[in-house]
């Protein structure tokens, strides 16, 4: 099994490499452990065809509107492999009126308040999962484009804080906020209000700059290709409202 613990918070990540790897790991997503499920893509590439029939008929809809195949890979086993997860949890097969949005954020209603989030990006996908809200992103290190207006508009405080921001920088740093984006359910909206005040290779430490939280966030790296950021309640990670106290990493 290819589980990481990570101290009492219970959180685990998992390649998802063959269909028995998805039944193995719903019952950690059942005892409302912290999940990420890691897509591996030649089980995404191989298994399209079968995983296909597990989306709803608007996910069906909404897979046409995607033309590279490797968009296509992705999007169907993420999301079928939600549906999969909550049509066990819920004992019953998953329906488009099975799904709600808030703000572009879907969400399946369950008995024990479990939540999800999805990322893709070429090559690689994943699907994390909490007991209460959750946001997650991964990005490819390899996907060069200019970046220098995007880190202009959004990380104004981390251009002034750093010297020299490198496109693996970047993506980390992009991949930090928008996990927090997606766990507020305000969007791309909320990235400009996020401030990084603090990073190691595995954690970091925001602010928002409007309420003055404090939060912490996971980072993953995956084959040295990847990076994923994980964002959701632990609680005692959280400072409410006088953005005092900060976490050591």
């Amino acid at each position: 099994m290819n589980f990481v613990k990570k101290s009492m918070m219970k959180m685990m990540n998992k390649y998802i490499k063959t269909f028995a790897d998805i039944q193995e790991i719903i019952p950690h997503i059942k005892n409302l452990n912290t999940v990420l499920l890691i897509l591996d893509w030649k089980f995404s590439s191989e298994n399209y065809e079968k995983l296909k029939n597990f989306l709803t008929n608007n996910q069906k809809i909404q897979l046409e509107k995607y033309w590279k195949l490797g968009d296509k890979y992705n999007y169907v086993a993420t999301h079928a492999i939600v549906n999969i997860v909550f049509s066990n949890i819920n004992n019953c097969d998953i329906c488009d009126a099975d799904i709600k949005f808030d703000n572009g954020k879907p969400d399946i209603e369950n008995s024990r308040n479990i939540k999800y989030s999805i990322s893709h990006t070429k090559q690689c996908a994943v699907i994390g999962f909490h007991q209460n809200e959750i946001g997650v992103d991964i990005e490819n290190y390899g996907c060069e484009f200019d970046y220098s207006k995007i880190l202009k508009r959004y990380f104004a405080y981390e251009l002034n804080v750093s010297e020299n921001i490198d496109l693996r920088t970047f993506y980390t740093l992009w991949t930090i906020k928008e996990a927090y984006s997606k766990f507020s359910k305000k969007g791309i909206k909320d990235i400009e209000n996020i401030d990084i005040i603090k990073r190691h290779r595995k954690k970091a430490i925001i602010k928002n700059k409007n309420t003055l939280d404090i939060l912490e966030i996971d980072i993953i790296h995956i084959y040295k290709m990847f990076v994923v950021a994980m964002c959701f309640d632990k609680n005692e990670s959280i400072t409410k409202g006088d953005g005092q106290k900060c976490l050591n990493l």
